[in-house]
């Protein structure tokens, strides 16, 4: 990037973004951040899917995600819990695999969808709505599954 663009966005990020958490902001941490592990299960229209996924709810855990991982595997993920609904937004850097982000109300709707986002990119990717969790799966597995916005994430932190 440019100059010029790492200027504007900068100045995207003060002006624009200044009440979101940008969740993957940070550049790296040191390899001791640790997450406790779940289980998720997502109510779709042809059935029940099921997820084993780390869970991120300090700002060290979120910030860190699941950048630098090589690989995930198609039942795996990472959950980001959040202490109220807020708009949230993240990218892609230093995320070497793509991924689904599901991003969820208080009761575990999925509110929005970003498919198979692009790794390793700067681009913001905005939940729309205000949420309280987001879901992070491999990229394309969303569209395998026939995950879709209106289906309910279950896990007992979020689901009402």
């Amino acid at each position: 990037m440019s100059r010029a663009g790492y200027f504007l966005f900068g100045l995207f990020l003060m002006t624009g973004l200044a009440w979101t958490d940008l969740s993957h902001v940070e550049l790296s941490y040191a390899d001791d951040v640790t997450f406790s592990r779940g289980l998720v299960s997502i109510d779709t229209s042809t059935g029940a899917e099921l997820f084993e996924v780390e869970i991120a709810t300090t700002p060290r855990q979120r910030g860190r995600g699941l950048m630098d991982r090589e690989f995930l595997a198609h039942d795996e993920g990472m959950l980001f819990l959040y202490d109220s609904e807020q708009m949230v937004s993240m990218w892609m850097k230093n995320t070497l695999i793509s991924l689904d982000m599901l991003f969820m109300d208080g009761y575990g709707i999925i509110r929005h969808i970003a498919r198979e986002t692009e790794p390793l990119s700067l681009d913001i990717i905005s939940s729309r709505v205000p949420v309280v969790a987001v879901l992070e799966i491999p990229g394309g597995v969303a569209d395998d599954l026939g995950i879709a916005v209106g289906d309910r994430v279950a896990y007992e932190k979020i689901s009402q």
